[in-house]
């Protein structure tokens, strides 16, 4: 007698298992959402960043930047936003798809700075990271 119920709880537990991995091995799940580019900034060293397109020599103001890109982030993509100081709103903004190693000068929104401008600051994302410049 007692063997059925032993071997009515195997069988059980034999089923169970079976549902359970059957049920596991149905879901569909993809590692592509995670990778090492999008899992951290490409750098944290800061970027090179030199204002660029001047408008009557700088005295206007300026249209564009150039950064040089480091090799760890070339074919992501960038946005640069130019924004005041003294308030912290944006001036003007600009970006590009897939940068490359080198110097890339990308070109922003809005004239920026000059002699009679306000005081200006920059801010670099790259691939939705926050990544620090150093303006030249």
């Amino acid at each position: 007698m007692r063997r059925k119920p032993v071997a009515l709880t195997a069988v059980a537990l034999l089923a169970l298992a079976g549902l359970t991995t059957a049920s596991a091995a149905g879901l569909n799940l993809s590692s592509a959402g995670i990778t090492t580019a999008s899992a951290q900034p490409c750098t944290n060293t800061p970027i090179p960043l030199v204002r660029a397109d001047p408008v009557w020599w700088g005295i206007a103001g300026y249209n564009a930047v150039t950064l040089t890109i480091p090799a760890a982030c070339s074919g992501m993509s960038a946005q640069v936003t130019v924004y005041r100081t003294a308030n912290g709103t944006a001036i003007g903004n600009g970006s590009h798809a897939s940068l490359p190693t080198g110097n890339v000068t990308i070109a922003i929104s809005n004239t920026y700075g000059g002699f009679f401008g306000d005081a200006h600051a920059f801010a670099l994302t790259i691939n939705g990271w926050h990544v620090p410049v150093q303006v030249n």
